[in-house]
């Protein structure tokens, strides 16, 4: 299954809201999440700029193999990807994601990454969680 949240509403999520698509579930934490157009038709799920973001991507079933496809902007301060257990939502695995190198003159500075997690069995993942600085989620994979 991928998910390049197609279908979302661009916009504000205010702190406390969740958004539910079809497969996934947005849900804003103590900080406004923000769905913008992406240039691959879908949407990417961002912050704003700060070290309080905090977002969780909820699965309506759990995987064991997720990938996540991040962009890191420039002057974004480190965040923290975190996988999420199945069925108690438990937090498992981490990545900090530290913040970009200064922009070079006429660079679109920051950088992508995609992340990748095989859970072991019977310890899935239902979702992640992302707390800190500025990302921009585009896409997400989820193999059972």
């Amino acid at each position: 299954m991928e998910d390049a949240f197609k279908g979302a509403p661009t916009g504000a999520l205010k702190a406390g809201e969740t958004l539910a698509l079809e497969d996934t579930m947005i849900a804003a934490g103590s900080s406004t999440v923000i769905i913008e157009p992406s240039a691959n038709g879908g949407c990417l799920v961002t912050g704003v700029r700060g070290k309080t973001n905090e977002c969780r991507l909820i699965f309506r079933f759990a995987y064991s193999h997720v990938l996540c496809d991040i962009h890191v902007p420039n002057g974004s301060a480190d965040s923290r990807i975190t996988y999420l257990r199945s069925p108690a939502f438990d937090e498992m695995h981490s990545f900090t994601i530290g913040q970009p190198a200064p922009r070079q003159h006429g660079g679109a500075g920051g950088y992508g990454m995609t992340l990748e997690y095989h859970a072991d069995p019977l310890n899935e993942v239902q979702g992640i969680l992302w707390r800190g600085g500025l990302l921009q989620i585009s896409r997400i994979r989820l193999i059972p």
